[in-house]
């Protein structure tokens, strides 16, 4: 941790340049790696003025804690009926496996939020996992397993909603089927209810990276786009000018400092800076 914390401090960040934000999601290896096995996409955005974010393993891993938890919650009652060889029946006590699920869950989060805070990453939360198959079972039933699950909705979705990113972007290798052949069948339907969402689809393959890049970067124009009305939408309500905010932030070394969260309000992070300067100026 001391090692962590001392390169930490040395990193020199500026996020009064303002960048449309990207989230990563998909077949869980292509959105985590960085290299061929996704054309360099991460270097890729950054190189055309983009911030990435991505889902964490940790969300996965609690994706997977959900499922076991809910699973168990449906065959609570039907005990008598679930004989299988993977089943509950007399074999496995199906309340005390949802109990374990979620014990686990909250032991996996207080550790998480304890090395969290021990390296200077405060304000940041892991996903609620309850709410995000809520929110994504009216579009894609929650018994509808494989793969990512319901993920890609429910992130997609949230992330409307809330103004968490500029731009949506769901990569996987071809033939990924849960992704292909079922998620990106349901997200029209997200992005024809909700126009202000920018969303892309990209595979990997052997011999469309042209092709790859290409559709990225149409839809990373609007992002661009989408950063800028952030930007305007900001300054407009909190007064300030860009000049300022940057100018308030060379003497408070905190709003730069490369773990730090800024409240959420746009999904551009230089418009959420706008808005935490506003209301350190303001005294909130």
């Amino acid at each position: 941790v001391g090692s962590e914390m001392c390169i930490r401090d040395r990193l020199k960040v500026d996020r009064t340049d303002p960048r449309p934000r990207v989230l990563i999601q998909g077949e869980f290896w292509a959105k985590t790696t960085e290299g061929e096995g996704n054309y360099n996409l991460f270097r890729f955005l950054e190189s055309e003025g983009a911030e990435v974010v991505t889902e964490s393993v940790s969300d996965w891993l609690l994706h997977q804690v959900w499922r076991a938890k809910w699973s168990a919650e449906r065959r609570e009652s039907l005990v008598q009926h679930d004989e299988g060889g993977s089943g509950m029946g007399e074999q496995r006590n199906p309340t005390r496996a949802k109990w374990t699920m979620m014990a686990v869950d909250r032991i996996f989060r207080a550790v998480f939020y304890t090395y969290a805070r021990a390296l200077g990453l405060k304000g940041y939360r892991l996903t609620d996992h309850d709410a995000l198959a809520e929110l994504s079972n009216q579009y894609m039933d929650s018994h509808l397993g494989g793969g990512e699950d319901h993920m890609e909705i429910g992130h997609h979705l949230h992330t409307v909603k809330h103004r968490l990113a500029n731009m949506v972007l769901s990569v996987k290798p071809f033939t990924c089927l849960s992704s292909n052949g079922v998620s990106d069948g349901i997200q029209p339907v997200i992005t024809e209810l909700y126009p202000q969402s920018v969303f892309v689809s990209v595979e990997t393959n052997g011999d469309a990276p042209a092709n790859f890049y290409s559709r990225v970067q149409m839809q990373l124009f609007k992002a661009k786009k989408s950063a800028q009305r952030d930007m305007a939408e900001a300054l407009a309500q909190t007064g300030l000018t860009l000049g300022e905010v940057r100018a308030y932030a060379a003497t408070h070394p905190s709003l730069n400092h490369p773990l730090h969260v800024y409240p959420q309000h746009f999904g551009c992070v230089t418009a959420n800076m706008v808005m935490e300067v506003f209301a350190r100026r303001a005294g909130r």
